[in-house]
């Protein structure tokens, strides 16, 4: 029974690091977006940050404590990612009124070779 246990708890162990890795390489990347853009905090318009607290803080931060606790932290980042994409939709179906002509002009080029 003892050898049992190891081996799933070896087992869960190795799991958890190929989850952990990832998340590791996730955050790097993400960090070097957040760096690299180059433009201050002053360039963000209020409802830009509303969205940045989602995407990408709070999908780090879930990240970030899955490393401890793994049912919340995926709950942070799943639920980050849901009201990101929930708010970035609602605002650009009604807000941008360029999305539906880009398309329409896409589909004339298209159409027209």
């Amino acid at each position: 029974m003892n050898s049992q246990l190891r081996q799933d708890t070896a087992w869960v162990i190795r799991v958890r690091w190929l989850a952990r890795a990832p998340s590791v390489l996730s955050i790097g990347l993400l960090v070097l977006f957040i760096i690299g853009e180059g433009s201050g905090p002053h360039d963000i318009a209020t409802r830009q940050w509303i969205g940045l607290l989602f995407f990408p803080f709070g999908v780090v931060v879930g990240m970030l404590v899955a490393w401890k606790r793994e049912a919340l932290g995926g709950l942070l980042s799943i639920g980050s990612l849901v009201c990101f994409t929930s708010g970035t939709a609602s605002s650009s179906a009604a807000g941008c009124p360029e999305n539906g002509r880009s398309l329409r002009s896409l589909r004339r080029r298209s159409c027209s070779y």
